[in-house]
């Protein structure tokens, strides 16, 4: 989660990045020539992070997660011992996955 999270800080502070990088080549071009320099306004920069943002989740949400063919068994109790949740293939699921989980809490 942590990962995620800090591509997608690194996605939105991208355009920023560049621009002050822009503008600091641009201060020492205009010392240098005494050139004008034209600011960019802060929604362009902003409506390019979000962009960056949501390409990033999208990318992610296309590239994540189990395929279609895995079943979810959900954290449960075997034998006194709490086995945690994890995705099985469909086939290796056996009746555990075909189980309710409330059915199956009631009858251990």
């Amino acid at each position: 989660m942590l990962r995620i999270a800090l591509i997608q800080l690194i996605l939105f502070a991208l355009p920023f990045v560049i621009y002050f990088v822009y503008r600091a080549l641009l201060a020492r071009m205009r010392q240098e020539s005494r050139g004008a320099f034209r600011a960019w306004p802060l929604q362009i920069l902003l409506i390019a992070g979000g962009s960056l943002t949501l390409l990033g989740l999208v990318v992610f949400a296309l590239n994540s997660g189990e395929g279609g063919d895995t079943v979810y068994i959900p954290a449960h109790l075997e034998n006194g011992e709490v086995v945690p949740g994890r995705f099985v293939p469909a086939d290796e699921a056996g009746e555990l996955a075909k189980k309710d989980p409330k059915e199956r809490a009631r009858s251990q």
